[in-house]
Parts: structure tokens; sequence; C-alpha cells
């Protein structure tokens, strides 16, 4: 790795990051979470020449690590704005939905497997 490409990495990054952070101002004023920014960023991002730049470049294997990072930290992010006494008292309507969000979905395509004439160890 030379200095050059550190250094335009290191610029592409940071620049990516300035982007995200006044997308982020700009999103909280319309009253949504700033945390999207960074998700509208990474997709406008990946059909760029940037995105091939950043994943076919000389550090192509790290940056995807830094992604995979990135999603983890957004989930972990996620999971601490959840209000659990909210959750509890809500767990009845959490339970119904995961239930029949599991059960239609499964359902429909047992039916559909059966309509296009599979028999019932492939539908299944």
């Amino acid at each position: 790795m030379n200095d050059q490409f550190l250094g335009e990495f290191l610029l592409l990054l940071s620049l990516l990051f300035a982007l995200t952070y006044s997308l982020a101002g700009f999103l909280e004023r319309l009253k949504i979470p700033g945390i999207l920014a960074a998700l509208f960023v990474a997709i406008g991002v990946h059909y760029t020449p940037v995105g091939e730049i950043l994943t076919n470049g000389l550090n192509g294997d790290i940056f995807t690590m830094l992604a995979d990072l990135g999603v983890l930290f957004l989930l972990f992010f996620i999971g601490l704005q959840i209000d659990m006494r909210e959750m509890k008292s809500q767990s009845g309507d959490i339970v119904l939905a995961t239930v029949l969000n599991t059960i239609i979905p499964f359902l429909m395509g047992v039916g559909v497997m059966l309509w296009l004439g599979y028999g019932w160890m492939y539908s299944f």
C-alpha cells in the first residue's frame, strides 16, 4: 500500500463521514432519525464509482469488515433505543404480530406450492 492510496482512502472516508453527519442533521430537522443518514449515504455510495473504489481497492477486504462492524454497531444502537417498559406493556401485541407474520406467509407459501403442483413434501 502506498502513501498516495492511503491519503486518498482517508480523504474519501472523511468526506463520507462529513456527508453522513450533515445529512443526519438535515434528517433530524425533518423529525426523521439521524441514524438513517448512514444507511442513505451507504446506499447512495454503493452505486457510484466511489463504492467501487472502496470495495475493489487495495483494502477492499478491510472495508468490507468495517462495513460489517458498522452494521453490528447500528443494531446495537437500535437495541439501546428500545424502551423495555413499553415493550413489556405491549408484549401481547408483539407476540400476536410475530406469530401472524410467521404463520400466514408460511401457509401462503405452502398453498402456492401445492397450487403449482408440488407435493406435500416439497411444499411443507
